[in-house]
């Protein structure tokens, strides 16, 4: 795990032309208070095992450009983060798909979302 806290990743998420941030093996950081990142396309976060679901829901709210979001290792998801995820993704205005790289148990339990 590397030193880095939330609050740097507050500032970090500042950045008005950020596109890329890549955060891999961070312990301890939830990004619950990471700003909006308009321009943000690609977000790995693999080995986070820490991050917020809500976190993430607000992520994908806020980056209407997002392509790709890496949250390999996120734990503690409910089906209500399926719906949230499911209903962002269906309603961006971008048209743009969204590669949500995730555990299997999450990527499981988003396919039972979608049968239903």
């Amino acid at each position: 795990c590397f030193d880095v806290t939330d609050d740097m990743l507050e500032i970090i998420s500042t950045l008005p032309n950020l596109q890329y941030l890549i955060m891999r093996h961070i312990c301890g950081v939830k990004l619950l208070h990471v700003k909006p990142m308009p321009k943000l396309r690609h977000l790995d976060c693999y080995g986070c095992l820490d991050i917020s679901p809500q976190a993430v829901i607000e992520i994908i709210q806020s980056s209407p450009l997002l392509e790709t979001l890496n949250v390999r290792g996120m734990q503690n998801t409910l089906p209500e983060f399926y719906d949230s995820v499911i209903s962002i993704i269906q309603s961006r205005e971008s048209g743009l798909e969204l590669k949500l790289l995730a555990n299997p148990e999450i990527l499981d339990g988003l396919q039972e979302y979608l049968d239903n």
